[in-house]
C-alpha cells in the first residue's frame, strides 16, 4: 500500500479539501488503499497561507470600496476576525483529515546542526540563498515513511524534489543519498505534481486494468488450477476447517482428492449462457514497463479425508460436520473422515500486459465458507431400505438400513466394491441409482 505525502502547494490549491481529486484521493484511503499523511508543518503552512489570503482578500474590498464612494456607490467592508477565521479553518482541516484516518506527524527528529551543515553545502531542499528549512523538514518526513513504504509525495516545487518537470518524477539526484542512508531504492519516492497526476498514476491505469481483467479474464478457473502444483494442494489442506479437538482426535494423515472443481455462478439472465466462470482477478498493481502484479481468487469446492484411530474418542459426537467411516485394520480400528468444504484459494501472480502471460504463480490466503449442515432426512432424499443408490467414491450400492433424524440421518449401505458403509447423510455425496 502507497502512502501519500501531501506538500502545501496541493492544499492551498484546495483550502476546503472538496474538489473531485481530493475526494477520490480521501474515498481511496477509506477503502484502505492509500494511506494520508500530512506533516504538521505543512498544517500550519497551509493555516497561515489562509489567514494571508483573507487579509489579501480584504485589501482588494477595501480598496474597491474607496472606487465605489467616489462613484457616489456606498460599500461596506466586512470587518474580519483573521486569527478566528484562521483557527475556525484549522480545528475544519484537522478534523477533516482526523475523519479519513490521515497522519498529521511532528517534525521528525533531526538535529539544527545537521540542518545547518545542509544548508550550507546547499544540498537540496536548501537553495544557495540559504532558503528551505521547512522543506527540508518536510523531506525529512517523506525519508522516514519510505523506510516503511513506497512514498507519492505530492508538492508542485518540482524544482526542488523532482528529477524531472513532469507531473510524476523520480526524486532529485541530490536527494537519493537520503534514501540510500536508509538502504532504499532511488524510485522508493516518486514526486506527483498535484492530487490529479498522484490519482492517475497510482489508481487509474490499474482500475482500467482490473476492469478489463474482470470482463475479460487471460484464463479460466479450469486453466488456473490445471497448473496446481500439488504442493499447493497439500499446503491448503491442513488450513481447512478440521475439528477443534484435532490435536487430541490422533490424527494421522491428511489427504485431498485429485481433482479440485471450480465453482461457477449462474448465468446471467438472458445472456444465454449455460454458466459463468467465478474467477476473480480483484487486484491488479503495475510494475515497470509491462509487468503487473495480479491478485487472484478462484472458488473451488473440494473434498478432504483424513485417519484417526477410533480408540482416539467418539468420533461422532466431535466430527459433527464430517462423514465418518470406521474400518477394522486387524489391530485396531481406524475412521475415515471426509468432508466437503467450499474454498476461496487466492493467489498472486505476476503478468505481462502485452503478451497475458500469468507466471509465477503463489498461494496467498485460503478461505474456507462453512457450509451448512443441510437437513437431509431419508424421507425427504425419498430414501428406503433396498434402495440401489450411487456415491461418488463407492459407486453402487444398496441401502440396507436408515437411522436417526434430522441432521443426524445416516444410511447403512452396501457397495458392491467396498463392502457396508455407514454414511451421514448430511454430508455423503449420495443419489439415488
Amino acid at each position: 500500500m502507497w502512502t501519500l505525502v501531501l506538500d502545501s502547494t496541493s492544499l492551498v490549491a484546495d483550502f476546503r479539501v472538496r474538489s473531485p481529486t481530493t475526494v477520490g484521493l480521501f474515498d481511496r484511503a477509506a477503502a484502505g488503499k492509500l494511506s494520508i499523511v500530512v506533516p504538521e508543518i505543512v498544517v500550519r503552512e497551509v493555516v497561515g497561507k489562509f489567514k494571508q489570503e483573507l487579509k489579501d482578500a480584504r485589501s482588494h474590498l477595501v480598496r474597491a470600496r474607496s472606487k465605489f464612494v467616489r462613484l457616489g456607490v456606498p460599500l461596506d467592508v466586512p470587518d474580519l476576525d483573521v486569527d478566528a477565521l484562521g483557527t475556525e479553518y484549522e480545528q475544519y482541516l484537522r478534523s477533516t483529515f482526523e475523519r479519513i484516518g490521515a497522519e498529521i506527524p511532528s517534525p521528525p527528529d533531526i538535529t539544527h546542526l545537521e540542518l545547518v551543515d545542509r544548508a550550507i553545502a546547499q544540498r537540496k531542499p536548501f537553495r544557495e540563498s540559504g532558503t528551505g528549512y521547512r522543506d527540508a523538514l518536510i523531506w525529512e518526513t517523506v525519508v522516514r515513511y519510505a523506510a516503511a513504504s513506497d512514498v507519492t509525495f505530492v508538492t508542485d516545487n518540482h524544482r526542488d524534489f523532482a528529477e524531472s518537470n513532469d507531473d510524476v518524477s523520480l526524486v532529485a539526484p541530490a536527494l537519493r543519498q537520503d534514501l540510500t542512508r536508509i538502504g532504499k531504492a532511488h524510485d522508493r519516492v516518486l514526486v506527483c505534481r498535484n492530487t490529479a497526476a498522484a490519482i492517475d498514476y497510482l489508481f487509474l491505469r490499474d482500475e482500467v486494468l482490473l476492469e478489463t481483467l474482470r470482463a475479460d479474464p487471460p484464463f479460466s478457473s479450469l486453466q488456473f488450477l490445471a497448473v496446481l502444483d500439488p504442493v499447493i494442494a497439500l499446503r491448503v489442506v491442513p488450513e481447512l476447517a478440521l475439528p477443534e479437538r484435532a490435536e487430541v482426535l490422533g490424527i494421522t494423515g491428511v489427504e485431498p482428492l485429485p481433482d479440485w472443481v471450480p465453482v461457477f455462478d449462474d448465468a446471467e439472465e438472458g445472456t444465454g449462457e449455460a454458466e459463468r466462470d467465478a474467477l476473480r482477478v480483484i487486484e491488479a498493481k503495475h510494475l515497470q514497463d509491462d509487468r503487473a502484479i495480479l491478485e487472484i481468487e478462484v472458488p473451488v469446492s473440494a473434498t478432504i479425508e483424513f485417519f484417526m484411530p477410533a480408540s482416539a474418542v467418539d468420533a461422532r459426537e466431535h466430527m459433527r460436520n464430517f462423514s465418518v467411516e470406521e474400518f477394522d485394520t486387524g489391530q485396531d480400528s481406524v475412521v475415515l473422515c471426509s468432508a466437503g468444504r467450499d474454498i476461496d484459494l487466492r493467489f498472486r501472480a505476476s503478468f505481462n500486459t502485452a503478451t497475458r502471460e500469468v507466471t509465477g504463480i503463489q498461494l496467498g490466503s485460503v478461505e474456507v465458507r462453512t457450509r451448512a449442515m443441510a437437513s437431509r432426512n431419508a424421507h425427504l432424499l425419498g430414501l428406503r431400505p433396498g434402495d440401489v443408490v450411487k456415491h461418488a467414491r463407492f459407486g453402487l450400492g444398496v441401502i440396507r438400513a436408515l437411522v436417526g433424524e434430522g441432521e443426524r440421518s445416516e444410511a447403512v449401505v452396501e457397495f458392491e466394491a467396498v463392502g457396508e458403509k455407514r454414511l451421514l447423510l448430511a454430508w455423503a455425496p449420495l443419489e439415488r441409482a
